[in-house]
């Protein structure tokens, strides 16, 4: 029994994904198994009452015998049209429960030996072998997937009443002994076996499904935020047809800034809890990074009302995070837009006419939300405008515009970056830049500022730095070190 019990154990638990695949293929080959059984049992009822005739075989069959055989016959065929029944209903998708088919199908596999042993035990009477008994101790052995205990208990019960019947009667032969001691020890292995490797092929399968899920799942959620992607939007297109929608696209204004001079890890704080607060304060609708510092929300069936309450709450507990020791309150812009979408193109234009709101927030001095009622008629066109770089960078040399410089330099006096006295305003101007402009051409021009401006990164990248207008550039840096910025070793570190 120990090497038996060796054989039973896997290294996987029986998990009810396991236990569904099992009951499956035990329904769909019960119902096969069923069919057959019917047809065979319903040819066997209709010969029954010409045994015993003249070249059949069944001299001393009596109408005692064709009694009994035509009641474990009807006791036998009944059972399988319950299978058969219950298994289509089964395999049509009507009901699942792991409780009521085990029970189905285990009362079948113990009616099929008992009539195995009643039936093998009345041939044994006339002359003829245990081969209905055979029969069905093997074909429940290898076409079900039953659990060991069960099985070599059912085997073993059904071995051992056909022996004690047998031996009551004077009847048994040593070779009938001992093949069917045999042939049971074997199914009873083979059982063990076959069980075995389905489950380590269930469990197996089960590992994959699980894998290609997670993986699933991670293709469709940011990783630094928990909030889904952009491919997740493109997957929940479908869910938004038909439905009256709030589409609200948000972005954290100056986040370039906050990411060059605190850092990367500061801006994946920043765009975390930002993330982390837009899933708790929209929570009844489906949340997205869109892409960098731009996010989104999709919310469906919700009044106006309820979303401004809503965003109310955003405003409220929105409290910036901690970097070192202080609070980074970075303040955001929206845009968004409400209204009924009838198709896929629908829900398209509603995320660019949000998408235009939160342009036109951006553009009337950030820090604020703009809307608007949906508007199919409106084409697309009317909406395409310039990249976003282009209002917080020069576009030539990648440095920062007018309005950002101010709007940085803000940020920095308020949270007390530069001490009184520590910080300098240098300004630069190129001497006859109009006249290289006239005699090279513009082109040229260009590249000068362009070299220009990669000076003054390189020399002042602990510092903010911008151009104002065509040759004139302005830093905001420490005082400390100016002059060694400026004189290199020595030397003007801008002379060309």
């Amino acid at each position: 029994m120990k090497k038996l019990k060796t054989l039973y154990k896997t290294n996987f638990q029986i998990t009810p994904y396991i236990e569904q695949n099992i009951d499956h293929e035990n329904l769909y080959r019960g119902r096969i198994i069923s069919i057959f059984v019917i047809i065979l049992l319903s040819l066997a009822l209709a010969s029954l009452p010409f045994l015993g005739g003249a070249g059949l075989g069944y001299r001393d069959v009596t109408p005692r015998w064709i009694e009994h055989h035509t009641i474990a016959y009807g006791i036998f065929l009944i059972a399988s049209i319950i299978l058969f029944l219950f298994s289509r209903s089964y395999l049509q998708g009507r009901f699942y429960s792991h409780r009521t088919i085990a029970i189905v199908v285990y009362g079948y596999a113990f009616i099929a030996c008992a009539f195995g042993v009643y039936v093998s035990s009345m041939n044994y009477l006339v002359g003829n072998g245990p081969f209905t008994m055979v029969t069905m101790l093997i074909g429940i052995s290898c076409l079900l997937y039953l659990k060991p205990p069960y099985v070599i208990t059912l085997l073993l019960l059904t071995s051992g009443s056909f022996f004690a019947v047998e031996v009551v009667r004077g009847q048994l032969t040593y070779s009938d002994f001992l093949n069917l001691s045999i042939l049971t020890m074997v199914l009873m292995i083979a059982t063990l076996l076959r069980f075995r490797a389905k489950v380590r092929i269930t469990a197996v399968e089960e590992q994959q499904l699980n894998t290609n899920r997670r993986l699933q799942t991670a293709s469709m959620v940011d990783s630094l935020t928990g909030l889904k992607n952009r491919y997740a939007l493109r997957k929940d297109f479908e869910q938004y047809i038909h439905c009256h929608l709030h589409v609200m696209m948000m972005d954290i204004d100056d986040f370039k800034f906050y990411n060059d001079h605190f850092g990367h890890a500061v801006g994946d704080k920043i765009l975390n809890a930002f993330g982390k607060l837009i899933a708790e304060t929209f929570w009844g609708g489906s949340a997205y990074r869109y892409g960098g510092d731009e996010f989104m929300v999709v919310l469906v069936d919700v009044s106006e009302d309820d979303f401004h309450t809503m965003i109310h709450d955003w405003e409220h507990n929105y409290h910036g995070i901690m970097v070192g020791g202080e609070v980074v309150k970075p303040s955001f812009s929206g845009g968004y837009v409400y209204g009924y979408s009838n198709n896929n193109d629908s829900v398209r234009k509603m995320l660019r006419q949000a998408d235009s709101c939160l342009y036109e927030a951006k553009n009337a001095g950030k820090d604020r939300i703009k809307g608007m009622p949906y508007d199919e008629n409106v084409e697309d066109e009317i909406f395409a405008h310039q990249d976003r770089t282009s209002e917080k960078t020069d576009e030539l040399t990648g440095l920062d515009n007018m309005m950002q410089f101010r709007n940085h330099a803000k940020i920095l006096i308020d949270r007390q970056t530069y001490q009184p006295g520590e910080c300098a305003i240098v300004y630069f101007d190129l001497e006859n830049f109009k006249m290289v402009n006239e005699r090279l051409g513009f082109g040229e021009g260009d590249k000068l500022l362009v070299i220009v401006a990669d000076l003054i990164k390189k020399n002042f990248n602990d510092g903010l730095s911008a151009r104002f207008a065509e040759d004139h550039f302005v830093v905001m840096t420490k005082v400390d070190g100016l002059e060694k910025k400026n004189t290199g070793n020595g030397r003007n570190p801008f002379r060309l």
